[in-house]
């Protein structure tokens, strides 16, 4: 049969055919191939079978056992990549051998960023304003680091603001809940640091704005992980917490709006003084950013800067109550340095506290903010030294938790030594020692070029609130409690209990 005797209507659908096969090979292909080459790791925990099949119990037994399961395949094969199902992806978790030699590889190759925006829906979620832009880490790494030391008035005055308000003047005794204090404390801290601007950044819209958008993200991506990826561009515009996420960035997005208006017009004055904040820095370095984009950075910059520093600063607070004489120590540095600054808070002062890095660090690795660590994602195959090949579209991790109790690594892995880390500033390796150290395996910010870029930023506001509380304040657990809490564990998180209360009394 000749081709124009075939009908029109035959053509139109065999082609239509043809195309749906080619693109749903070219999408699922990837997919198929990168299940197949995880089979060929050993794997610790459920195997979701040839099919997957058994994916959902995988990651209901993750979500149940995931330190347990993370820890068996440490130990197992602590010196070979092993695979494991967690609640939103299967992760080759790969041994620590593999960071001197992974560590500088570009984003193109192995991104932490993307396996954010993966792992968090970024297109769904207004994070992927970051995806095709490095502005953030740029405004972190330089813009922000740079300018602590102006920045730091700032940031005590709303922290005393924030503690007179929450704790009173002179109360001589209070109850508090550790971590919605040390959260609001943060936030409040955070959030002159954003925008400079005290009648908007003290008010309640825009904090709240600003403290339920990481939740509003996680109960997002919680929804969307439940469900098939085909299903989800249509269930998500009628999930509640879309609802709620939309909302709160509309809400932030109308305040910040007009600001940049008026920035934007007076940055052709050269009689108006810039302000100090990230806002003006995002301004400065991506001048042409549509409002929806500034705003977008903000937000991506709110999740690093405010969880898991509370985080962080109340497993700290636990310690503190917890160890008497650790807190006296540290008060006594704090004190000390005050004194050599004539009383005056600066940041060189703060980065003269040595103890408190070493007892922070130590506070981290006995307190793991998560199970797994350094979650990176395969943008192409690599081939490794030893002849490994890890492959395209694949999510790495490393098992920070169960590296951080190794004897092989650590003496009395299980036992809280807050001067662990303080004796290596006597070697020649000072900077291991400080809290914002990269060095590799001692540390929580990453390593190399994707390390975190605020961590100049984290270190100072954590040192901040517990130094001001130290000297402020006698940190103690209520009446007959002297054991910190257990921590919270599910899926990959380590949290510190949200619930326990520590009595502040004034000194």
């Amino acid at each position: 049969m000749a081709l124009d005797e075939v009908a029109p209507s035959t053509l139109i659908i065999s082609t239509a055919i043809v195309l749906f096969l080619s693109w749903t090979f070219t999408q699922l292909w990837p997919s198929i191939r990168l299940h197949f080459f995880l089979r060929s790791f050993p794997r610790s925990g459920l195997d979701p079978g040839l099919f997957g099949l058994g994916t959902a119990a995988a990651k209901r037994q993750f979500f149940a056992q995931g330190e347990k399961l993370v820890e068996e395949g440490y130990e197992k094969y602590k010196d070979q990549p092993f695979v494991i199902q967690t609640s939103d992806l299967p992760r080759i978790v790969i041994p620590y051998k593999y960071v001197d030699e992974t560590w500088d590889w570009a984003d193109t190759k192995l991104s932490h960023k993307i396996a954010l925006l993966e792992r968090f829906f970024g297109p769904y979620t207004g994070m992927d304003a970051v995806r095709f832009t490095s502005t953030h880490r740029d405004v972190c790494k330089v813009q922000l680091t740079s300018n602590l030391a102006p920045l730091l008035p700032h940031m005590k005055e709303e922290l005393d603001r924030y503690l007179s308000g929450r704790l009173g003047e002179k109360d001589p005794s209070v109850n508090a809940g550790t971590f919605q204090l040390v959260l609001e404390a943060i936030s409040h801290i955070t959030s002159r640091v954003l925008l400079d601007d005290v009648a908007i950044c003290r008010s309640s819209t825009w904090l709240d704005g600003l403290l339920q958008y990481p939740g509003n993200v996680s109960a997002v991506a919680m929804a969307l992980r439940t469900r098939p990826a085909y299903v989800r561009p249509i269930i998500y515009p009628f999930l509640q917490a879309t609802k709620n996420l939309r909302a709160g960035m509309a809400s932030i997005q109308k305040t910040v709006d007009p600001i940049i208006a008026q920035r934007r017009a007076d940055a052709s004055s050269e009689k108006t003084k810039k302000p100090l904040d990230v806002l003006q820095f995002v301004l400065d370095a991506d001048p042409h950013a549509p409002n929806e984009q500034v705003v977008g950075y903000i937000f991506f910059l709110v999740i690093a800067a405010i969880h898991t520093s509370t985080f962080t600063a109340t497993q700290a607070l636990y310690d503190l109550c917890a160890m008497p004489d650790v807190q006296a120590a540290l008060r006594e540095e704090v004190e000390d340095t005050l004194k050599e600054t004539g009383g005056e808070w600066t940041l060189a002062g703060l980065r003269r506290l040595r103890q408190m890095d070493s007892f922070l660090k130590e506070s981290h690795r006995m307190n793991s903010p998560g199970v797994l660590n350094y979650n990176r994602l395969l943008r192409k195959d690599i081939s490794l030294r030893d002849g490994t090949v890890l492959p395209a579209g694949a999510m790495v991790s490393m098992a920070g938790a169960a590296r951080s109790k190794d004897p092989a690594l650590y003496s009395s892995p299980h036992e809280f030594q807050a001067k662990r880390f303080y004796n290596t500033n006597a070697s020649n390796d000072k900077e291991r020692g400080l809290f914002s150290s990269t060095a590799a395996g001692d540390s929580w910010f990453g390593h190399g070029p994707q390390a975190c870029p605020g961590r100049w930023y984290a270190d100072v506001q954590i040192k901040l609130l517990l130094a001001t509380l130290l000297v402020t304040y006698d940190l103690t657990f209520p009446d007959g409690q002297t054991k910190r809490p257990d921590d919270y564990k599910a899926d990959e998180k380590i949290l510190p209990d949200m619930k326990q209360e520590i009595v502040l009394r004034r000194r």
